[in-house]
């Protein structure tokens, strides 16, 4: 662009974006809303309380996004089936009762993912004592792994498969 022209991207998002245009750009977080203001707009929506704390949490202070989350008639199930990946997942011997909790479409797939790394940015977020960060970014690092192996038209029960099998090792 010309020497004072400003473009700016949005996304909820990032990465949806290609690593091209990411590195080109420079990232500014906006987050206007807060956890108790989303929880109260929320809780206007729905009376469904255990739906309005995983919203809030899992929305990164991102309003759209915690609006999705409770429109999404089967959010809280695929939530509570990725938790089972973060909490019952002990190693391969048992990977493939794991690896159909992600489904075998690549949408169904990507969408388990996002999730997924929503609950561990959430969790390196909070700081919660008993979580070691460094495993957590460790399994981070193997999702985006995985959506770059998706965005190249890997199987996506392979690529699931890889992923389950990077987690056993870490």
């Amino acid at each position: 662009p010309n020497k004072n022209v400003c473009i700016l991207l949005a996304t909820t998002n990032e990465n949806a974006m290609l690593q091209t245009i990411k590195s080109r750009c420079k990232k500014i977080y906006l987050n206007v809303w807060n956890k108790e203001n989303i929880r109260s707009e929320l809780q206007k929506a729905t009376t469904d309380n255990e739906l309005v704390d995983i919203a809030t949490r899992f929305s990164g202070d991102n309003i759209s996004r915690a609006f999705n989350i409770i429109v999404d008639e089967d959010f809280k199930e695929k939530f509570h089936n990725v938790e089972k990946v973060l909490y019952e997942y002990k190693g391969s011997s048992n990977i493939i009762d794991f690896l159909n909790i992600f489904g075998v479409e690549k949408a169904e797939v990507i969408s388990h993912l996002e999730i997924f790394e929503g609950i561990i940015f959430a969790l390196l977020k909070e700081k919660k004592q008993g979580y070691n960060n460094a495993i957590l970014v460790n399994i981070y690092e193997q999702i985006i792994d995985t959506y770059k192996r998706l965005d190249s038209n890997c199987n996506p029960q392979n690529a699931v498969y890889n992923l389950l099998m990077q987690i056993a090792e870490i």
